[in-house]
């Protein structure tokens, strides 16, 4: 699929909702701290995702929480909507700030512990000075409910020789969000790293053209730029690992994951043998993440 196909479907925003509170909540009755994932047609999944025929009806904000929604130390939930941004000509992803830090018009959600954010910019590609500026009014936002953190999540995305100019929209934006996360000491996800790690690491496999699209983040679309459910889980491992939570806590076995249980935990054990620090501590350890977010130019490991 072409990419202005793609920006026009994106064009249609839409809001999509989803977590619940564990079934089974947490001894001593106390309910889990909340994670918010903000962002936009990555992060999108569920049934209310623009041209849901097309794209998958997963993200990997779905597959945390089948990962780590019952055995994590979190509970999930989302604000998204695709095509948005928080600047330009859709910034939509601001109002999500607004709202759930309870500048907007509905009421903050109870528990609220923290904000992931990712955002591609996509529609617009924003200069840079347009994209700090509203980056830092979200941050603001966050900087007014104590006890809440904010975690950044740079983009990637497997590329084409079409789309260089969005691949240089998109490592301008991840360039401010390393900046601003620098100088305000957040923790930054470092998809832009971690995508072509992986990539590299199934490609070293050298399977069959028909086994490797199972194992793509783009799964057999190739749009390269949404995550397919190969792609979901990949994405919601690395982030579930980066927020500290542990190997064993992830429900690999459970049967509403939507790929082979096989690839499953070869993927998390992949994703957990990385030897870089989490960029969030486990709940409860006296550990300080990085203050420094991942080099870029990092080489993948294996």
């Amino acid at each position: 699929m072409r990419m202005t196909a793609f920006a026009a479907t994106l064009a249609l925003a839409s809001t999509a909702f989803g977590g619940e509170a564990p079934k089974e909540p947490p001894a001593g009755g106390a309910e889990k701290p909340l994670v918010m994932f903000i962002g936009d047609s990555l992060t999108v999944g569920g049934k209310n995702h623009p041209d849901a025929k097309k794209y998958p009806q997963w993200s990997y904000a779905e597959a945390i929480k089948v990962l780590a929604g019952k055995n994590g130390p979190y509970r999930f939930d989302k604000r998204c909507a695709g095509g948005n941004s928080i600047c330009g000509q859709y910034p939509g992803l601001l109002g999500f700030f607004k709202n759930v830090t309870g500048n907007g018009k509905e009421p903050a959600p109870t528990g609220l512990s923290m904000i992931v954010f990712q955002d591609s910019a996509t529609d617009h590609m924003p200069p840079p000075d347009e994209y700090e500026k509203a980056l830092r009014d979200c941050l603001a936002l966050v900087e007014k409910k104590p006890g809440v953190k904010l975690v950044l999540c740079t983009t990637a995305f497997e590329g084409r020789k079409e789309d260089d100019k969005l691949q240089e929209a998109w490592k301008k934006v991840n360039a401010v969000m390393r900046k601003v996360a620098e100088e305000k000491k957040l923790g930054v996800i470092a998809l832009d790293v971690s995508w072509p790690r992986y990539i590299e690491w199934y490609k070293a496999k050298k399977l069959p053209l028909s086994e490797e699209k199972k194992w793509r983040i783009t799964g057999e679309r190739i749009d390269t730029v949404h995550p397919g459910l190969t792609g979901s889980v990949f994405m919601a491992m690395n982030i579930a690992r980066e927020l500290g939570i542990p190997k064993d806590k992830l429900d690999i076995e459970n049967p509403d994951l939507p790929i082979d249980k096989a690839m499953t935990a070869e993927i998390r054990d992949f994703v957990y043998s990385w030897k870089e620090p989490t960029v969030v501590p486990l709940p409860g350890s006296e550990a300080k993440p990085p203050a420094t977010p991942q080099d870029p130019a990092t080489k993948a490991k294996e």
